[in-house]
Order: structure tokens, then C-alpha cells, then sequence
């Protein structure tokens, strides 16, 4: 059994972490450097994720969740919201608007 928390830990944020590089790469033009910044994790981090090595869970499979992560991406760049926050808060949406979302990562094995 798991705690909620932990599902969301291993399985979803480094989903959301892949959504947030890639908007920022593709659609916004940033750097991978940039978004290492921004984000404070190393460039080479970035990379995996725009290689598709790393976050590969299609959270993009929850079309409100892709439009929730980037509408979050874009207070962190406006820094209306400290990175420290980021994940935390797409975490709450995901409990409150998305729990079904939240049941099938508590099902997936690790």
C-alpha cells in the first residue's frame, strides 16, 4: 500500500517535469541551460527529459492536466510561484480535480 504522496512522487512528477521541459523547449524556446536554471536541476537532467529518457508516462493522456502543468510553467517563469512550489500544486490538482488519475499510479508496480 501506498501513501498518495509517494504514487505521485515516482510516478507522476517526473511525468510533469517531462511536460514542464519540453513546453518550455518547444513552445516557449527556452535553453536547456535556461530551464535548468529555472527549474535548479542540471543541464543534463534537462536533456533526458527532451530525450524521452526520463518522465515517459503520458500524463498528456489527461488533456486538463498538460494545460494545468503549462499554466503553472508560465507563473514560474513570471515567478508568481517559487519553484519549490511547482510540483506541490499540481500535485493539489491532481487530488482534488483528477483523483482517478491518482488511483491508477497507486496501481502501477514500480
Amino acid at each position: 500500500m501506498q501513501a498518495p504522496c509517494e504514487a505521485m512522487s515516482r510516478k507522476l512528477l517526473p511525468s510533469i517535469r517531462g511536460i514542464i521541459v519540453k513546453y518550455m523547449y518547444e513552445e516557449l524556446g527556452l535553453t536547456q541551460l535556461q530551464i535548468a536554471r529555472v527549474l535548479g536541476v542540471s543541464q543534463s537532467s534537462i536533456s533526458r527529459y527532451i530525450n524521452r529518457q526520463r518522465g515517459t508516462w503520458p500524463a498528456t493522456s489527461v488533456p486538463e492536466l498538460e494545460g494545468k502543468v503549462k499554466e503553472v510553467a508560465r507563473l514560474l517563469l513570471e515567478n508568481k510561484i517559487r519553484r519549490e512550489e511547482v510540483l506541490c500544486e499540481i500535485c493539489r490538482y491532481v487530488r482534488t480535480t483528477h483523483p482517478e488519475v491518482l488511483e491508477k499510479f497507486s496501481r502501477i508496480t514500480p
